[in-house]
């Protein structure tokens, strides 16, 4: 049977506005409160198993966040590109996007991101649903994509912040061909090395089609 899961600990991020639960199954809540309304994800750390938490700040009166575990070790969070070395997954679901015109078929040729990928050569896979994932329709096939960014102006970055020869913002593209009423991109990630990264932005090509029937 199953059994019931509980709340050990809990902290505040305050530098990225967040309040973390943690749950003793190695899974966790972060609920972000940074805007009128709080926005709710889950987070995951398998094996380790936290038993408490603290947040401080270090000599230089940075924040710093640490858990314990049931392993007897300690350890900091949001530090470096992977958990204990594993590598980090994540996700992110879109919304279903009907484009303004939720009665209208389209065929979703291609969707091209913006982003920040923290470093070079960031790679990252999209999948899609269509029609809010009809069972009737097919599943979008799973695509890669790389994309790199970290440029800067000449003399407005320090030296070790920005890649040489990169763009401002990282781009990558995806060909669909899916057709439906609207349309929900999922982008995935598995990485022990890549950096944090940040989607700013969505462009979607399309084609109308007739009346959803």
């Amino acid at each position: 049977s199953e059994r019931d899961i509980k709340a050990v600990a809990a902290l505040r991020a305050v530098e990225k506005e967040q309040y973390r639960l943690f749950l003793d199954d190695g899974t966790g809540v972060s609920i972000y409160l940074g805007r009128e309304t709080a926005e709710v994800t889950t987070f995951d750390y398998g094996d380790i198993r936290t038993f408490c938490s603290c947040s401080g700040e270090d000599a230089d009166g940075r924040e710093v966040l640490l858990i314990g575990a049931e392993n007897g070790f300690v350890y900091r969070l949001d530090r470096g590109t992977s958990l204990d070395g594993a590598a980090i997954k994540a996700f992110l679901r879109l919304p279903f996007n009907h484009i303004g015109q939720p009665a209208q078929n389209k065929r979703f040729q291609k969707a091209t991101f913006e982003l920040d990928p923290g470093s070079p050569n960031l790679e990252l896979k999209v999948s899609s649903e269509v029609s809010y994932a009809d069972p009737l329709l097919p599943s979008g096939n799973e695509q890669r994509f790389t994309a790199s960014g970290g440029g800067a102006a000449w003399s407005e970055a320090a030296w070790s912040e920005f890649v040489w020869s990169s763009a401002f913002q990282g781009t990558g593209q995806v060909w669909l061909d899916r057709f439906g009423k609207n349309l929900s991109l999922v982008v995935f990630s598995e990485s022990a090395t890549a950096a944090p990264h940040l989607l700013h932005g969505l462009t979607l090509n399309y084609t109308l089609r007739g009346l959803a029937r």
